[in-house]
């Protein structure tokens, strides 16, 4: 059987959050699938009206800064980032040294990432948050335009879940 990172809530988000960025990269995350999701997403029937879709826009865009302040939340608990670092810093690699590092949070902010997590958990009730995360899902389900064959279609329930997790983990801190 395989313990999957939402299996460790409510008891131990911590452990949650650290086996999903175990699983998936920030850049490849922000960089090659939510963008995609979001396209699809305002693209489809889900959000029939304006307001709905106004209203997942913004959601949206916060939660972007919510999961990269939940991935620096969980780098600077661990040594992991140190390491990397070091070693990032040791190979001279410049396309290494620029892998990972914030798109919308400022330095302050990644390296002070509760206060992001916790102004979104606070903007947000967790069951907004959930149903706006299913119907996101939903539409990439759904999607039937040309963006359809850039995801990775096998992928979509691993990540989705995977999301899930760490949208509830952050309140659970």
């Amino acid at each position: 059987m395989n313990i999957e990172p939402r299996d460790f809530l409510p008891d131990h988000p911590l452990l949650g959050i650290d086996e999903v960025w175990k699983d998936i990269d920030l850049d490849y995350l922000m960089d090659e699938e939510l963008p995609y999701w979001f396209l699809m997403a305002v693209s489809t029937e889900v959000y029939e009206d304006n307001e709905n879709r106004r209203q997942f826009v913004e959601f949206f865009y916060d939660f972007l800064e919510y999961l990269e302040a939940i991935y620096f939340f969980s780098e600077s608990r661990s040594a992991r980032m140190k390491k990397k670092l070091a070693a990032r810093r040791k190979s001279g690699d410049e396309v290494l040294l620029k892998c990972n590092l914030p798109r919308r949070l400022t330095a302050k902010e990644a390296a002070r990432p509760k206060a992001v997590i916790t102004g979104f958990c606070n903007r947000y009730l967790l069951i907004y948050a959930k149903k706006e995360l299913e119907n996101c899902f939903e539409s990439v389900i759904l999607y039937e335009g040309r963006f359809k064959d850039i995801i990775f279609k096998e992928n979509i329930f691993h990540l989705y879940s995977n999301l899930a997790c760490l949208l509830e983990a952050g309140y659970l801190l």
